[in-house]
């Protein structure tokens, strides 16, 4: 019996290649990935087979019929967020897989007046004028003392060799203005870039149209109708969800009355979730990613192991890391969760970090404040804090009319308490980042006692050295 032959085949040309952005759109470029499932022909071959109409009509059946909203997370889209609040910009920037680059108020002068004005205060001309003549004192204040900041900094600070006087003025002001925006409230606006898949994209603006404040719900209206422009069917349903709006809108107890002038001395950071085993546990997941055996047998085995013995394995693996290496994925099989306080400036930094669940209280002015060392070098502490005790009253006045408002008072030298729950792997990174000298010091503290405790339950793991090497 004669057997037949399968056709023989070259080895195919191997391909990588970019769709054309100018001739193919984001909608396009999702149904072309989503269309490979079922379809042996090239990327670029469906491309020139899948229109505009027939992406949409793909959408509205696989995506949106059928569920399929993985198809969703090929459509990219780069959005310009303009003159909001940073407060407003907190809520979007909440959604963990967007990426955002913002306005930075380490090097950009913030100019008097920039703030956002609530709408929730519209019929009330008295609320009103106390919100507008704190936001007004606090920016006044931040200008004078940034330049009182620089006054002083020019007697203490040497030119650099060869620095023109421009120039050394220039430095001088990101240093004074690092401290000194300690002032500007949450209402001050700024600018965002964001690029965001659709799947993101729709899920953000379903949580601004469900925000509690109308800035937000405009955030999130605004986005949509820009959004609408380049993926009309994969954002077309985001819609406010009644689910966010009463876990978003939830009454809130506001604690009020705590003197500005209250310097906040308290413990910065606490271990409160501690994977005790953790040492037992990395060198369990060493062991079976790297042997062919059973997680158990590989739990075994490091459970026989000797303290030193589980810690020369875990140094083994970690200390022949370069400084732009990433840290191996079994870091991430180990969690720990903590509870930070930091001022509101310094929160703005940390959840930028994305891998981690973070759950930050509601934005308050209860805690305290921070109060950099420059300012009262310069002899800037007392306005400093009248600012502060000012912005303290109005925020007392608006919080029993409207809570949600009140927060636009809180400023960035206000300390706010979080949780976060973090794997080992994120917090080697954070550890090198937050701790270096380059941090800002309202972020470098609670990391540092952050690291010195975890450090004080688990020294193998947490070796200066150890994770100073992590990239």
């Amino acid at each position: 019996m004669t057997q037949s032959r399968l056709p023989e085949i070259d080895n195919p040309v191997t391909r990588v290649y970019a769709l054309n952005h100018r001739e193919t759109t984001e909608e396009e470029i999702a149904v072309t990935f989503a269309m490979t499932s079922r379809n042996p022909e090239a990327f670029d071959a469906i491309a020139r087979q899948v229109t505009a109409t027939r992406a949409e009509e793909f959408n509205e059946k696989w995506v949106l019929g059928y569920g399929h909203a993985s198809v969703a997370e090929h459509a990219v889209l780069h959005i310009a967020v303009e003159n909001f609040s940073r407060l407003a910009v907190d809520r979007l920037e909440d959604n963990r897989l967007g990426s955002y680059t913002e306005k930075s108020s380490r090097y950009q002068a913030i100019i008097p007046g920039n703030f956002h004005t609530p709408a929730e205060l519209a019929g009330k001309p008295q609320l009103i004028a106390a919100f507008k003549e704190a936001a007004n004192q606090l920016m006044q204040s931040y200008e004078t003392i940034t330049a009182q900041c620089v006054t002083h900094l020019k007697t203490t600070t040497d030119k650099n060799a060869g620095e023109t006087e421009r120039a050394f003025t220039s430095r001088l002001e990101r240093i004074a203005m690092d401290s000194s925006r300690g002032l500007l409230p949450a209402a001050t606006t700024t600018n965002v870039g964001l690029t965001a898949n659709a799947r993101t994209m729709e899920h953000a603006i379903s949580k601004l149209l469900s925000a509690p404040l109308d800035e937000e719900r405009e955030l999130g209206q605004k986005l949509k109708q820009e959004a609408l422009k380049i993926c009309p069917s994969l954002v077309k349903y985001a819609e406010a969800s009644d689910y966010l709006q009463k876990d978003l809108n939830r009454p809130v107890q506001m604690t009020i009355g705590a003197s500005a002038r209250n310097k906040n001395k308290g413990p910065a950071a606490r271990v409160i979730q501690d994977d005790r085993d953790a040492e037992e546990r990395l060198a369990a997941a060493y062991l079976f990613h790297r042997h062919n055996t059973s997680y158990q047998q590989a739990r075994n085995t490091a459970q026989a192991l000797g303290e030193e013995e589980r810690a020369e394995l875990i140094a083994s693996y970690l200390k022949r890391m370069g400084p732009h290496d990433p840290g191996p994925r079994e870091l991430e099989q180990i969690h720990f969760t903590l509870e930070l306080a930091m001022d509101y400036g310094a929160l703005r930094e940390f959840r930028r970090h994305r891998i981690q669940s973070l759950l930050p209280q509601q934005p308050t002015i209860s805690l305290g404040r921070t109060m950099p060392d420059l300012i009262e070098e310069a002899g800037a502490a007392d306005e400093f804090d009248e600012a502060l005790e000012q912005a303290a009253r109005a925020h007392q006045k608006i919080a029993e009319y409207c809570p949600p408002a009140a927060a636009y008072l809180v400023t960035h030298t206000h300390i706010q308490r979080m949780i976060t729950t973090v794997n080992l792997r994120e917090c080697y990174h954070l550890l090198r980042l937050r701790t270096s000298e380059k941090a800002h010091a309202s972020i470098r503290r609670p990391i540092k006692e952050a690291t010195d405790k975890l450090a004080s339950l688990h020294p193998s793991l947490f070796q200066e050295e150890v994770y100073r090497s992590q990239g």
